[in-house]
């Protein structure tokens, strides 16, 4: 192996480690504004996003290298390396639940590849009830998540990958 290519592969490495610690210091800011659920589950925590990923059962982690990587495993988006878009539009049939997602990714060349996303969910018509269960109405329960995620290949099989 030559020199430069001995340098191109520490400089890789180098930065794929920067840029993880970097997202590293800044995680447990983003844990700690984690809102609680309030026994609402999540829809997509259990349906997960992307056809693909749905046809696997949600077993996708491994193999996400396409725009929908921001959510499954964002060290995959550097696995190929061109510019994605993805749309997501459901709404459950079984009752009035909705969630949505928008994701993009673009390579960046030799530094990696970015991606952002934006995942909306909700409940409406939730049974409002007072401290006798006595129903007092109706609510809906709403969220909105945006991600913004960072992959790099650093070596040959080996990548990183981090969203915020």
């Amino acid at each position: 192996m030559s020199a430069l290519m001995r340098f191109r592969l520490l400089t890789n490495a180098v930065i794929g480690l920067f840029v993880g610690a970097l997202f590293a210091a800044i995680l447990p800011v983003s844990a700690a504004a984690k809102s609680q659920s309030g026994g609402v589950v999540d829809p997509s925590a259990v349906l997960g996003f992307g056809a693909r990923a749905g046809a696997m059962g949600n077993a996708f982690t491994a193999l996400a290298d396409d725009a929908t990587a921001v959510y499954w495993n964002p060290a995959a988006l550097d696995q190929n390396r061109r510019k994605e878009f993805f749309g997501q539009y459901s709404q459950a049939f079984f009752d009035n639940t909705s969630y949505n997602m928008l994701a993009y990714k673009h390579p960046l060349g030799r530094m990696g590849t970015l991606g952002g996303g934006l995942i909306l969910e909700g409940v409406q018509d939730l049974t409002k009830r007072d401290i006798n269960a006595g129903n007092i109405g109706t609510f809906n329960v709403s969220k909105m998540n945006l991600m913004f995620s960072y992959g790099k290949q650093v070596t040959g099989g080996f990548y990183l990958g981090t969203s915020l």
